[in-house]
Order: C-alpha cells, then structure tokens, then sequence
C-alpha cells in the first residue's frame, strides 16, 4: 500500500498542477493497471525496487511477495485508494483496512500500545531507529544497500512517513523525535548505518548519541508489541 501511494502521488500532483487556480475538477485515474500492475516490475524493471535489477532492489522476499499480492488482489488494493486519494496521514487506516481486514494478511494491531502518553523520549527514539533500521534493511541483499545514496537518500522523506506506519496515537510523536534526531545527529546517524554498527539504538540514543536512555539496561530494540505492526524485519536479532 504504501509503494502503491508512493507510486500515485505524482500522477495526482500532475492533474492538480493542471487545473486553473480557483477552480476543481474530478479525474479518473487507473491506478490498477497504471499502478498496482507495474509495481512488481514486469515492464519497468530498472525503477521498480521490486525488480531484482534495481540497484536498491527490495529483498527476495518482499519481490515474491509483491508478484503473489498483485497477481491475486491487484483490483482490492487498487480500490483501496478510490474516491479521495488519501493524505498521508490517512495512508495507516487505509493499509490497516487493506492488509488486516479485507485480505487478512496482517494480525490486528494492539494500538493500546501505541497510546503517546505511556512512552518516554527513550522509547520513541528507540521506534524511530527502529523505523530506519526496518526501512534500510528492505533492501539488504542490493548493489548498493547501505551506500551513501542509499542511507542519506533516506533521510529526505524518513519522518514524514512514519505517519505511513504508525498509528496517529503515536505517530506525532515519532516525527517530532525523528526531526529532532536529524537536525542534531545526522552526520553520526548515517555513519552508525554506514558502518552497519551494531545496535543502532544505543548508538543513536544512548550516552553517545541524543542520551535519552540514561537508564536503559539489556536490549536495545524495540519489542514486537512497539514495532510497526507492518515491520519486515521478522526478528529483534535481525543485523544489518
């Protein structure tokens, strides 16, 4: 879901650059065939990060994934996305009613989890490198992952879309951290992904990095319960 809005967000922004100031109008777009269908790369390999040939092509997994979920619910998602093309903010309960309740792909979030006021500037700093972590590592495997290009061509858009993936209970938050994080830290933060560092979090934001963990003790990741809950890492343990 979230490639597919990535995908028709500049279909969307080039029929609104179109329309006289002052005025509206509706467009019919295909975004099943002109979209959902060319996700997996089949006819523009060389763009699509589903496509083995992209040099920060997605992994294996994800690449399979994307042809069986296409090749079966291409019209489901495509719907999913019909009548007002939704904001970003709205792209989490579009994917939830998507991933969770049409399909039935996805286990139902426990977003009592996410509830802002329970969590401290060490668990959301935490989330947001986690975020990173699980973002970067879709890639793990390509030409180029974890290149220059790769962990600083993050950073353009790496706040504003864990509003894609996090519930709106939290996800203010996390984007407040994550702009924090990157107006003070940037240089280190690419050099703990460039250097594939262990342990991230306490990298970033422990005594060497923001210090919001002062009292952190054990493991440095995020439980299951605080991650994404459309997280592809499978496993706390998964590296870099």
């Amino acid at each position: 879901m979230e490639q597919t809005w990535i995908n028709t967000l500049p279909i969307i922004k080039r029929f609104q650059s179109s329309q006289t100031a002052g005025t509206s109008s509706n467009a019919t777009i295909d975004i099943e065939n002109k979209v959902v269908r060319q996700l997996c790369g089949a006819n523009n390999h060389e763009q699509s990060r589903f496509h083995s040939k992209h040099k920060l092509h997605y992994t294996e997994e994800i690449q399979d994934t994307c042809t069986q979920l296409i090749d079966k619910n291409a019209k489901v998602i495509s719907q999913e996305l019909k009548g007002t093309f939704p904001s970003l903010s709205n792209l989490y309960q579009r994917t939830k009613d998507l991933c969770v309740t049409k399909l039935d792909l996805c286990d139902v979030p426990n977003e009592n989890m996410f509830e802002s006021n329970k969590h401290s500037k060490c668990d959301l700093c935490k989330m947001v490198v986690d975020d990173f972590t699980d973002t970067y590592t879709r890639s793990k495997g390509s030409t180029m992952y974890l290149s220059k290009t790769h962990v600083w061509g993050h950073f353009d858009d790496a706040c504003t879309m864990i509003q894609a993936r996090y519930p709106k209970s939290i996800s203010s938050r996390m984007i407040d951290m994550c702009e924090n994080l990157l107006d003070e830290y940037e240089e280190d933060i690419a050099d703990v992904f460039l250097k594939r560092q262990k342990n991230p979090a306490k990298q970033i934001c422990g005594k060497k990095g923001m210090n919001v963990c002062k009292n952190q003790q054990g493991q440095w990741g995020v439980d299951k319960p605080l991650k994404s809950p459309f997280s592809f890492r499978p496993s706390l343990n998964y590296e870099l």
